[in-house]
């Protein structure tokens, strides 16, 4: 327990120490380089999306364009999705909902 606790305040103090510029392998004042390419992490994304599944195709609320559903499931970074289904085949949305939750994010689905 002592072992853990001495890791923490070492992995905490080292911390401190970059931003200073006092760790090793940086000098002071050196700044780092960004990538060019943006990461779009879930903790950047919207907490919630809202679905409309239509049929046997899929599309954001508020955008026209309906698209295949296991690629708009693959493509969504939200920690939680609405999916309104009451367009959407049973098979469609039951699918949706499995992809969703595979990938653990949260599923409400709206019927009504």
């Amino acid at each position: 327990m002592l072992a853990g606790a001495v890791a923490l305040a070492a992995g905490y103090l080292n911390n401190c120490f970059t931003g200073l510029g006092f760790a090793p392998g940086r000098s002071a004042g050196q700044v780092e380089a960004k990538p060019d390419v943006v990461d779009v992490t879930k903790a950047d994304a919207p907490a919630k999306v809202r679905v409309v599944v239509q049929g046997e195709r899929c599309r954001i609320d508020g955008v026209a364009t309906l698209q295949n559903c296991e690629d708009l499931c693959n493509s969504i970074q939200a920690s939680a999705a609405e999916v309104e289904a009451t367009a959407g085949t049973q098979g469609t949305v039951d699918q949706f909902k499995t992809c969703l939750q595979g990938r653990g994010i949260k599923v409400q689905v709206l019927s009504e």
